[in-house]
């Protein structure tokens, strides 16, 4: 408890101008879903296993639980993105109970502007790729009428319209996609463990007083209608990844 507050005082008595870093960015997104899909699956000595090893301190109020990341190198630049995540509860079906919602603060300085919030956006967005679930591919079992059909490779296809050849479609498996059948098309990423994937919500409120705003996040699982046919998460192997779609998941 003395530690978080010594950091967030320490962070937020740096001065913030509009320019805005976040290196981290792909990193901190694979331990959101790391944390998220422990608590989907109610793990709770793995979770807190995996935030000693990921350096993250937590604390527990109102039956919240918050968890900051602790720079060990105390390597802090002046604009740099640091997230501060709260577990949630209440989720109601097809979410499991749990869920984040994450904070984005520029040295733990909550309000930003507009662009810092559209800037923190893009970077997050940009650390993955959105595509078609793999399920959807012509390969998986989908059957697709009308159209000529060529497999690039495994994972890649183009479709041509037969009456319209010249309007071609790619498809690109991804394990991030848009969820069209959700309210506001959320992006989803089908991963490993026991759930249906996962979808991320990212908001920007805007303060009552001041022209500045809140940018946040929520991550939340997708409830498997029986965990029997899935393994659990593995946490060790998930993080090993370079990149998101090393491993695309659905791909049995």
């Amino acid at each position: 408890m003395k530690k978080l507050i010594f950091l967030i005082l320490l962070f937020s008595s740096i001065k913030v101008i509009s320019q805005v870093n976040y290196p981290n960015a792909k990193q901190d997104l694979k331990e959101f879903i790391v944390i998220q899909s422990l608590l989907a699956e109610n793990r709770m000595e793995d979770l807190k296993a995996f935030c000693v090893k990921y350096n993250y301190v937590t604390e527990t109020k109102n039956d919240e639980t918050i968890f900051m990341k602790f720079d060990v190198d105390w390597k802090i630049k002046e604009n740099d993105i640091h997230a501060m995540i709260i577990v949630k509860s209440g989720g109601k079906d097809p979410v499991s109970d749990n869920y984040l919602e994450i904070y984005f603060h520029q040295n733990y300085n909550g309000f930003l502007s507009l662009d810092e919030c559209k800037s923190i956006e893009n970077i997050i967005q940009n650390t993955y790729e959105i595509g078609t679930l793999y399920t959807l591919l012509p390969n998986s079992g989908t059957e697709y009428t009308g159209v000529n059909i060529e497999e690039i490779d495994r994972y890649n296809f183009i479709l041509s319209p037969i009456k319209n050849p010249d309007k071609k479609v790619y498809l690109k498996a991804s394990n991030f996609y848009r969820n069209e059948f959700m309210s506001g098309n959320p992006v989803c990423f089908a991963g490993p463990g026991k759930n249906m994937g996962i979808i991320l919500k990212d908001f920007t409120d805007k303060h009552k007083v001041e022209e500045k705003y809140v940018y946040k996040m929520a991550i939340l699982s997708l409830k498997l209608i029986d965990a029997v046919y899935k393994e659990k998460f593995n946490v060790d192997f998930f993080m090993s990844l370079k990149n998101f779609n090393d491993r695309i998941w659905f791909d049995k």
